[in-house]
C-alpha cells in the first residue's frame, strides 16, 4: 500500500469547510477610504505610545515631576526605534553629533 500524497492545492469551498470553526461569522469587510497620515502625526504617536507605556511601566497615574511631555520629541523616539545596530545600539545621523573619543 503506497499513500498518496495529498494534493496542497484547496478549492474555496474546502478551505471555508476547514476554517470556518476559526473564522467564526465575520462579517463581510467594509472598505474605508484611507487619510494620508503626516510626518508630524507619525512622530506625535509614537509619542503618546511612549509615554503611556513609560507611565504604566512605572505604575504612575501621572508622570507629573518625572517627565515634561513637552520635552519628549517624537521625531527622537522613531529614531531610535529604528536605527538599531546589530549590537543594540543606536546608530547616529551623523558622525559630527558623536562624543569625543576621551568622554
Amino acid at each position: 500500500n503506497v499513500a498518496h500524497p495529498k494534493s496542497s492545492i484547496m478549492t474555496s469551498d474546502l478551505w471555508n469547510k476547514r476554517h470556518s470553526v476559526a473564522i467564526g461569522d465575520v462579517h463581510e469587510c467594509k472598505l474605508i477610504r484611507r487619510k494620508e497620515v503626516t510626518s508630524k502625526q507619525v512622530d506625535h504617536i509614537w509619542k503618546s505610545m511612549t509615554i503611556a507605556h513609560l507611565q504604566r511601566a512605572l505604575g504612575l497615574e501621572t508622570l507629573d515631576g518625572v517627565l515634561n511631555p513637552a520635552h519628549v520629541n517624537g521625531k527622537h523616539i522613531v529614531h531610535n526605534v529604528f536605527n538599531v545596530n546589530k549590537a543594540g545600539i543606536v546608530v547616529l545621523e551623523s558622525k559630527a553629533e558623536d562624543m569625543p573619543y576621551w568622554v
